[in-house]
């Protein structure tokens, strides 16, 4: 049977591990159809995407796993979610589970053991065995006239400026937003201080404080200036989630909120369009990412995992979904692909430009998203470099399970570039994907090279700019 009583079992996980708290780990393939809460199948309809009614796709179906979170978070526990399904499961009424007590949601749509296996265990296995924090609360304190006005990730608002998660760790991002009370003269500078209260796994009761003090200004020249494009772009999507998330609106008054916030910007910094230069770019990528990209290939359950990732994912990894890294390894120059030893990281090649105009038919790219490694090869690649690599006469007998099982011994240089790609991004465990140029696969990849015309938005980055009113901005 492939029926599901999801509730029913997290509701009895609850009753054994109230009296302790701790993690609970679910595993699940299949919509939750049965028992309390039950879900339905129907309500995934293929012709409401990329439609206005895209978005009752987007929102939970009830409140029942919300309040099922604020069960286990009273008693102190965590919920971290494995979907490994080849189904419709409903995400945007079950993600409440671990965005409410501190967890996350591992989505692995299309699961074949043989294929997705490693990442699964992988992360399972990372999950099972990092350094915890137990029982933690988070107030977090601002100058006076201040306030703080939003906070995004996986948590529970317990009150205005104290929050409840379960079990903290490395992984985990909080975000805040802060403004002035109205009519108060502003001091030079700001303070916020977060103070995390937790309890070891040796049973110690800790207290750890981070106190930072920044700087305010009036003149819009002086934030421009210091203006980190990634951040921006983050905040970005977080106030175009929540946008979306209210009541009649719709996926395209997301974008719209997008499109105006940077149009604002750029038109406002004509003279100092050097200090914002990568934030139009950045921006492009993230309304051509699975969040809000405007088309039909992208299932509501991928949609709202990547809202829901976005929640609690680090910086660097929120700048990789909106803006990939791309290289070319089937010419390897100097050292790339070697140990420098130096700095003990292996020797990355040069980034290049998201554009099919910097790619070749002969030609072997790599390009990750923080979330996947994806290999593009083309059909003019060299028998000789087929053989090296994969051990196969011609790209016809390329099959996708050689990213999993395929032997990088002939091409270590290959391999270390894989490798340190990887530990970069850890976690998650980035999956290799082969994409030999003509298959079903090549979508995603070139839908991902956000200065070219992709699908969802035919419109280049040189477009983009013209049209938010920064036409003369270099790249």
């Amino acid at each position: 049977s492939n029926e599901s009583c999801l509730s029913a079992a997290v509701k009895a996980a609850w009753m054994a591990m109230k009296h302790v708290g701790g993690k609970l780990i679910i595993c699940a393939s299949s919509i939750a159809s049965v028992g309390p809460n039950a879900l339905k199948s129907t309500k995934e309809n293929l012709r409401l995407l990329n439609t206005d009614r895209e978005i009752e796709m987007l929102k939970p179906t009830m409140e029942g796993f919300k309040e099922l979170a604020a069960d286990l978070t009273r008693v102190q526990i965590t919920a971290e979610m494995f979907l490994t399904t080849n189904m419709y499961m409903d995400i945007a009424s079950i993600s409440p589970l671990a965005r409410y007590t501190g967890g996350d949601i591992r989505y692995y749509p299309g699961f074949r053991a043989d294929i997705h296996g490693e990442k699964l265990r992988e992360e399972l296995q990372h999950v099972c065995t990092r350094d915890m924090g137990w029982e933690a609360v988070m107030r977090v304190r601002v100058s006076k006239g201040w306030k703080v006005t939003n906070f995004y990730g996986h948590m529970f608002v317990r009150t205005r400026d104290l929050l409840v998660v379960p079990n903290c760790h490395e992984d985990q991002t909080f975000s805040i937003t802060l403004e002035p009370d109205a009519d108060v003269k502003l001091d030079p500078f700001v303070c916020v201080q977060c103070a995390l209260l937790f309890t070891t796994s040796n049973g110690e009761r800790r207290i750890r404080v981070h106190t930072v003090q920044l700087p305010t200004t009036g003149n819009i020249d002086e934030v421009l200036d210091t203006t980190d494009p990634e951040a921006a772009t983050g905040l970005m999507a977080s106030l175009a989630c929540d946008k979306a998330m209210e009541a009649n609106s719709k996926l395209s008054d997301a974008r719209n909120l997008i499109q105006n916030t940077i149009g604002q910007i750029v038109t406002s910094t004509q003279s100092h369009i050097e200090a914002v230069r990568p934030l139009p770019l950045h921006v492009l990528g993230l309304l051509k990412s699975p969040m809000f990209r405007a088309t039909s290939d992208v299932p509501s359950d991928q949609r709202v995992y990547y809202w829901t990732r976005h929640e609690s994912i680090s910086l660097p990894l929120q700048a990789a979904l909106f803006y990939p890294r791309m290289f070319a390894v089937h010419q390897l120059s100097g050292d790339e692909g070697t140990v420098d030893p130096n700095t003990e990281r292996v020797v990355l090649p040069h980034c290049i430009a998201l554009s099919a105009e910097n790619m070749t038919g002969d030609g072997i790219y790599l390009q990750e998203d923080g979330e996947s490694i994806l290999m593009w090869i083309g059909k003019a690649v060299s028998p000789q470099l087929l053989h090296s690599l994969f051990n196969i006469p011609s790209l016809d007998q390329l099959a996708l399970e050689m990213g999993v099982m395929w032997s990088f011994t002939a091409s270590q240089r290959v391999t270390s570039i894989i490798d340190q790609l990887r530990l970069d991004r850890a976690p998650p465990m980035m999956q290799l994907i082969l994409v030999p140029q003509g298959s079903q696969y090549e979508v995603r990849f070139f839908s991902n090279l956000i200065e070219d015309k992709t699908i969802g938005m035919q419109m280049s980055y040189q477009e983009f700019l013209h049209r938010i009113g920064g036409s003369n901005q270099p790249r």
